[in-house]
């Protein structure tokens, strides 16, 4: 065998390794986000009302959490989550939140945007406490947008999308979770 078929027989199945292994890892999905949830319970509004005045308090219930920290505007926040997946496909969702908070009589409500360009997720959404008039505070959560730039297997391409939104919805009932558990009674 001379060196160049030596080197043609190495080259070529390498070269069809390479190009195969990075066809079947280079897909990049998109996991839409549409939430809503209410959960009411019996709690401390006073003290809810505190820490929402104070913000970072409610921001760090989130679950999941890697970094949290204020970015450069007042009321702006940077996050990173950590890794969610399944089955060996996880995401690092990051996001820049803009966030604006109201109060009115027994109802706080917090708002925020997403600032573009700043991570791999666009989030906006809204939260509202309410206080009844039987002292029960009611938490309604909405939130919309994507977590982008999901990078799997183009074998999990259907799939990873609907896992990782799922994964995330989950944190998010955490938090609910998380709420109720430091301001409830």
């Amino acid at each position: 065998m001379t060196k160049n078929n030596s080197i043609r027989t190495f080259l070529f199945p390498a070269l069809l390794f390479a190009f195969s292994h990075h066809i079947a890892w280079a897909a990049e999905v998109q996991a839409p986000i549409d939430i809503q949830k209410t959960v009411t319970f019996k709690g401390d509004f006073n003290r809810l009302k505190a820490d929402f005045l104070a913000k970072e308090p409610l921001l760090k219930l989130m679950p999941n959490v890697e970094q949290l920290k204020p970015h450069g505007q007042p009321d702006t926040w940077f996050y990173r989550m950590k890794p969610m997946g399944k089955l060996g496909v996880t995401h690092v969702a990051e996001y820049t939140a803009a966030y604006r908070h109201d109060m009115q009589d027994n109802t706080l409500v917090s708002t925020w945007t997403n600032i573009p360009g700043t991570g791999n997720a666009d989030l906006t959404g809204k939260v509202v406490y309410s206080l009844g008039s039987n002292g029960d505070i009611q938490m309604n959560l909405t939130m919309k947008g994507s977590l982008n730039k999901i990078q799997v297997p183009a074998v999990y391409t259907m799939g990873a999308g609907s896992v990782t939104r799922k994964i995330f919805e989950s944190n998010v009932d955490q938090y609910m979770k998380n709420v109720v558990k430091t301001y409830g009674n």
